[in-house]
């Protein structure tokens, strides 16, 4: 059954199912950059703090543990931070050229790029649609990877900076 743009009612589910799987993607995406950008925040404004606050104490007292402990979770912060910075900018190395995904537009020069959408049919947009679904995928892919080192060595991190507070008011 056809409705009012010939479209059959299976090509309006497909549409409907990649458009929304699109969307979708891109909230992840969204959400990860977002809570990226906190982390990265935060993170900026307790290194430099934690630097002071635990090195200082450390190298006046010479005890070689604060020391070790306190290098450690400065460091484990830094590469968190740097982590943020990998998910916020992660992009898929191997993402195919699409008619619609973003940059990808820009590719061709803005004639070509008419032509190509003019003459592009049902099929052609259902297999661009895949083709971007698959690509938010890979980037989903990376950006996950990058977040999930950014928790690991945050957390390690902020353990260290508790212990070596804790270690220097004993000490």
């Amino acid at each position: 059954m056809n409705d009012e743009k010939g479209l059959l009612k299976s090509d309006k589910y497909r549409f409907d199912f990649l458009k929304h799987s699109i969307d979708y993607n891109n909230q992840i995406i969204q959400f990860m950059d977002a809570k990226s950008q906190l982390i990265l925040i935060a993170i900026g404004i307790i290194i430099p703090l934690a630097s002071i606050q635990l090195l200082g104490p450390a190298v006046e007292n010479s005890n070689i543990l604060i020391i070790i402990v306190s290098t450690s979770a400065i460091l484990l912060l830094t590469l968190s931070f740097l982590f943020s910075i990998l998910v916020i900018i992660a992009r898929d190395p191997e993402s195919q050229i699409t008619t619609f995904f973003g940059l990808d537009v820009l590719k061709n020069p803005r004639e070509k790029y008419k032509k190509e959408i003019l003459v592009i049919d049902k099929s052609g947009i259902i297999s661009d649609y895949c083709d971007q679904v698959y690509t938010l995928g890979l980037i989903m892919k990376y950006k996950f990877k990058y977040f999930k080192y950014l928790l690991y060595c945050l957390l390690a991190g902020l353990i260290l900076t508790v212990l070596s507070f804790i270690v220097i008011s004993l000490s």
